[in-house]
């Protein structure tokens, strides 16, 4: 019984860091939203889909439900370095892939709060 509440505990910490990550990165993706700049192109309004708005709506989701929304935060965020990399030259400056990978953190841990809550029931 000791084991079940352990492995409780263990889910609710991470759920609950997945949610704090999300909330952050959602903070620093406004603050880069807000700061002004020149229109999208519509070539990058179709990066922008991906990142950060397919990226947020899987936060959003997996407040609800983990794994389908860490899936589609994952699968946006994978098909921004797809788009970013087959039509720019995002692939010449390589620093740029580490930065927006952060942004796969809150999607991991809500992915590994689902799982954990599936194993547990």
């Amino acid at each position: 019984m000791v084991l079940a509440k352990s492995q409780r505990n263990e889910m609710v910490i991470v759920r609950w860091a997945a949610r704090i990550s999300s909330l952050l990165a959602a903070g620093i993706i406004a603050v880069f939203a807000t700061s002004g700049g020149d229109a999208p192109t519509p070539a990058e309004w179709i990066a922008i889909a991906f990142f950060p708005v397919g990226v947020l709506l899987g936060y959003a989701i997996a407040w609800k439900r983990e794994v389908p929304g860490a899936v589609v935060s994952l699968m946006s965020l994978m098909s921004f370095y797809v788009y970013m990399f087959a039509t720019s030259s995002f692939r010449a400056d390589m620093r740029y892939v580490g930065n927006f990978a952060l942004f796969a953190i809150p999607a991991v841990l809500f992915l590994a709060a689902g799982l954990l809550a599936r194993r547990e029931a």
